[in-house]
């Protein structure tokens, strides 16, 4: 299956605050060290395009050469860890910019700078997530979850590691679902238009018809390993009890789903569950508690087109033929994306890399 990337060059661009735009300058004079550590300076001070700039236009040479004498100085981990950043950036926009080489020198190059830093545990454990998180973007399971499984060994009784595998196993599971023509295939571009056939085939796919029941399995033990060390991760309720509605088990699907509706505070994972409900009562022909839910669906995620179209598809059938019309037509408005994509970040969870990639760069802010 050809597997295209769902995360643009335009939205990394924009989103990490790297620029597209090459212009071809000489490598810096003197030592390569120092003029590396300007750059990585550079970058700490906010200059994220200048930087990214100058260190793309060097040579792989004088870059690895700059990483071997700093092994050779006493370099702070700020800066090596801002390196790391940088080279992180660097690599996850290359194949956009047609540099297939590039990924994988500036992943090397985060793997040697990795090697001197002091204090390895935090920093790498959080970068290892945002990398699982970026993998799974690009439906690169085995990088997935070899970045996830790295960072569980550093942390071995982490909720949010834990929830990550299973979710890796859980998106997966609809990409793979044993060879089936319903299996989820990824689209032709980052994302297609929301008012799109493409985009509307999608989203009847990922609500779960085919599935890896293999995959499921293995999510689902990840996600009670997750509860049995904390019984508040609401977010490990809301993925167990989307895979109990996928495997029949109805009742039990109810009681996580509804563990998330009264205790999370989470508008995203709250609009989930409501959304997760809505279908298990619409399953069970509840007609008039599917509408309950899914009018609170889009009430907390009025941007949602899959929650607009549930409740629009529920409105006609209760006869509301008006505003069903409105609700629908509304969810094929073109509209600017939501931060958090709906069905696209539960099972894709594409703005998380680059949350993460941010948290870290703004910590080592000068």
């Amino acid at each position: 299956m050809t597997r295209s990337k769902l995360l643009s060059a335009g939205l990394l661009s924009v989103l990490l605050g790297t620029s597209t735009a090459t212009q071809p300058e000489a490598p810096p004079n003197g030592s390569p060290a120092e003029a590396y550590l300007e750059t990585i300076t550079s970058y700490r001070s906010g200059n994220l395009s200048k930087a990214s700039t100058e260190l793309r236009n060097w040579k792989p040479d004088d870059i690895a050469a700059a990483i071997d004498e700093l092994k050779r100085s006493s370099t702070s981990d700020e800066d090596l860890w801002a390196a790391i950043l940088l080279h992180t950036e660097l690599a996850v926009t290359a194949p956009y910019r047609g540099d297939i080489e590039g990924k994988d020198f500036h992943l090397q190059m985060t793997s040697e700078l990795m090697r001197i830093t002091v204090d390895q545990t935090g920093f790498r454990r959080r970068w290892l997530v945002a990398m699982g998180y970026y993998y799974l973007s690009q439906l690169e399971e085995d990088l997935a979850l070899a970045s996830f499984d790295q960072a569980l060994e550093l942390s071995p009784d982490d909720g949010e590691i834990l929830v990550a595998l299973g979710t890796v196993r859980e998106t997966m599971s609809l990409v793979q679902a044993s060879g089936s023509e319903d299996a989820l295939r990824s689209s032709n571009g980052a994302l297609p238009p929301t008012n799109s056939s493409e985009y509307r085939s999608m989203l009847a796919k990922i609500r779960g018809f085919s599935a890896s029941q293999s995959q499921l399995e293995e999510a689902e033990s990840f996600y009670r390993r997750a509860l049995e060390l904390d019984g508040a991760n609401a977010e490990a309720h809301l993925r167990l009890g989307r895979l109990l509605q996928q495997s029949g088990r109805g009742d039990k699907a109810i009681q996580e789903l509804s563990w998330v509706i009264d205790k999370s505070r989470n508008s995203f994972l709250r609009g989930t569950a409501y959304l997760f409900k809505g279908r298990l009562a619409e399953d069970r022909q509840q007609y008039e508690e599917a509408l309950l839910l899914f009018r609170e669906a889009v009430r907390l995620q009025p941007n949602w087109q899959v929650a607009q179209l549930a409740l629009g598809h529920a409105l006609h059938r209760n006869g509301e033929r008006r505003s069903s019309k409105q609700i629908i037509e509304e969810a094929f408005r073109p509209k600017e994306r939501s931060r958090h994509g709906g069905l696209w970040q539960y099972y894709f969870c594409r703005d998380r890399f680059i949350n993460g990639i941010r948290r870290m760069r703004r910590e080592i802010l000068l």
